[in-house]
């Protein structure tokens, strides 16, 4: 237990501090790119010898409490909650639909507190301050005007990585791109159902893209794409 408390208490003073030296504020809003396994590398001889499932929990709550601790104030906290199997299975309930973006990801989604847009594929989570303010518009689009990446700029978003580089994290730079027309990108449009007012209606959205992206993967037996973008 003491060795518990000591790693929890030198993770929690590493990353504040490092928090302040860069200049990130407790009434911030941080839009979140993450490598947990970067992350807690430094205190790895430290981390309990829990099996891969709790392991995960452990290090992802243990995260997600300190950074509710330091924005505790009025801070706000955005992450990704994007979903790409719509394009397959062509239904999505925010409230139901876990996100595809890593454990963090997942887990964050299942926290109290937390608000998501409506956008089949790019939804993004907000926990904070500012959540339902962040997340209450999203158009059919992936960005543009009537989407919440629209607002990180009105509302002085900070972007924060920890443990990986911005350029595996880019998505704001798809908004930049939807804005001026960017001609290596087009939008796909997709049909499908999306949980709004207790329940599902047939709804068209469009998907940003570029095709020379398209990435031809095998899970088990069976064979679909997926879009990275």
């Amino acid at each position: 237990m003491i060795q518990k408390k000591y790693l929890e208490k030198k993770i929690e003073k590493f990353l504040f501090t490092n928090l302040e030296k860069i200049k990130i504020k407790e009434n911030d809003i941080v839009y979140l790119g993450l490598n947990l396994l970067q992350f807690y590398y430094p205190f790895v001889k430290f981390i309990p010898n829990y099996s891969k499932k709790k392991l995960d929990s452990y290090l992802c709550g243990l995260f997600f409490d300190l950074l509710k601790k330091y924005f505790a104030k009025k801070g706000t906290i955005i992450y990704p909650g994007f979903t790409w199997s719509f394009i397959k299975n062509k239904k999505f309930n925010k409230k139901k639909t876990v996100p595809e973006v890593g454990s963090f990801g997942k887990y964050f989604f299942y926290q109290k507190n937390i608000e998501r847009s409506n956008h089949p594929i790019n939804s993004i989570i907000s926990w904070g301050n500012k959540k339902k303010e962040i997340t209450n518009i999203h158009g059919p689009y992936s960005f543009g005007y009537n989407s919440p990446f629209q607002k990180f700029y009105t509302l002085n978003v900070k972007f924060l990585n920890i443990g990986i580089p911005f350029y595996d994290t880019c998505t704001y730079v798809h908004h930049l791109e939807h804005l001026n027309g960017c001609n290596h990108r087009y939008y796909k449009l997709i049909k499908g159902k999306n949980y709004t007012n207790g329940k599902y209606s047939k709804k068209k959205f469009s998907f940003s893209l570029n095709t020379n992206l398209l990435q031809k993967l095998s899970i088990g037996m069976k064979k679909y794409y997926i879009i990275y973008y």
